[in-house]
C-alpha cells in the first residue's frame, strides 16, 4: 500500500460497487484539482502579461456616474465587509459606452467599515463627473481605476497544490486497480447496483417530466388562450421610473385603457410573468 493510500484511508477496499465508485470519484476529484491548477499556471501569467500590454494602450476620458450600490457581505466565520459597485457612462469617438468596473482586476471595491464605503460613495454621486480609463484598442474595456493587481505570485502555490493532487490521483488509481484485481465484485452485488441505478434514473426522468410540465403549461396557456386576445394600448405612467439592484432593473406602475372601455386598468408588469425588466 502506498503512502498516499494510507493518508487517505485506503488501506482496505470493500468489494462493493459503491466503494469502487467512491474511490474512483476521489481520484477524479484530485485530477480535477490538478487540471485547475495547471490552468492557473497558464492563465495567471497571461493575465499579467495582457495587463502590462494594456497599460501602454490606456487612455482616459470624461464620464458620468449613472448609479452606485452598497452591499454588506457577511463572512461565514464571522465579521463582514462592505462592497461598493458603480455604473457609469462615457463616450469614445462619438460612440456611447457603459461601464461597471471600478478596477480592471475587480468590478467592485471592498471596505471594512460602513463609514468608509459611504465616504467613497459620496464622491461618486449619481450624475457626477468621473474620469474613465479605457483600452484604446477596445474602448468598451474600461475602469475607473487603471491600477492592476498582479496575480503571478499565486503561481507557486498553484504549482505545489497541482503536483500534490496529481500524485494523489496516481496513487489512489493504482491502489484501486490493484485491489480490484485481488477482490473482484460478486455478480449479485453488480446486479443490486444496477437496480439502484435504474431506480435513480426513473426518479430523475419523472422529476424532469414534472419540471417540464410545470414550466411548459403556462407557456402553452399563454400561446393558446392569451396571445390571440392581445391588444395594444398606450400606457400612462404615474410612478416615476425607479432603478434598483445591479444590473439596473426599472420598476414602474402604469394605467391604460383597453379597447371599447372607458375605465382605466392598472398594471406594473413589463412582460407577461415578469414584473421587472433587466437592463444594462
Amino acid at each position: 500500500m502506498s503512502r498516499f493510500g494510507n493518508i487517505f484511508g485506503l488501506q482496505q477496499m470493500e468489494s462493493t460497487v459503491g466503494a469502487r465508485i467512491a474511490r474512483a470519484a476521489t481520484a477524479l476529484l484530485f485530477l480535477v484539482i490538478g487540471i485547475v491548477c495547471a490552468l492557473v499556471l497558464w492563465a495567471f501569467p497571461r493575465q499579467d502579461r495582457l495587463a502590462t500590454e494594456r497599460d501602454a494602450r490606456l487612455m482616459k476620458t470624461s464620464g458620468t456616474i449613472g448609479s452606485t450600490k452598497v452591499t454588506l457581505r457577511r463572512r461565514r466565520g464571522g465579521g463582514s465587509r462592505w462592497e461598493l459597485e458603480a455604473w457609469y457612462r462615457y463616450e469614445v469617438g462619438g460612440r456611447a459606452y457603459r461601464g461597471a468596473r471600478i478596477q480592471f482586476h475587480g468590478g467592485s471595491l471592498t471596505f471594512p467599515t460602513e463609514q468608509q464605503v459611504l465616504a467613497a460613495r459620496a464622491s461618486w454621486a449619481d450624475g457626477s463627473p468621473v474620469t474613465v480609463w479605457y483600452d484604446s484598442a477596445e474602448p468598451g474595456n474600461s475602469a475607473l481605476d487603471p491600477a492592476w493587481k498582479p496575480v503571478t505570485g499565486l503561481v507557486p502555490w498553484a504549482a505545489g497544490i497541482g503536483l500534490l493532487s496529481l500524485v494523489a490521483t496516481y496513487s489512489i488509481a493504482r491502489t484501486t486497480l490493484r485491489e480490484a484485481q485481488r477482490f473482484p465484485i460478486p455478480p449479485e452485488e453488480i446486479t443490486r447496483a444496477l437496480r439502484h441505478v435504474r431506480n435513480i434514473c426513473m426518479v430523475l426522468a419523472g422529476s424532469a417530466i414534472i419540471l417540464l410540465a410545470v414550466h411548459g403549461a403556462p407557456i402553452a396557456f399563454h400561446d393558446l388562450f392569451v396571445k390571440p386576445r392581445l391588444r395594444m394600448a398606450v400606457p400612462l405612467f404615474f410612478w416615476e421610473l425607479d432603478v434598483h439592484n445591479g444590473p439596473p432593473t426599472p420598476v414602474s406602475k402604469y394605467r391604460f385603457r383597453p379597447e371599447n372601455r372607458q375605465d382605466w386598468v392598472e398594471g406594473r408588469a413589463w412582460r407577461f410573468g415578469r414584473t421587472g425588466l433587466t437592463t444594462m
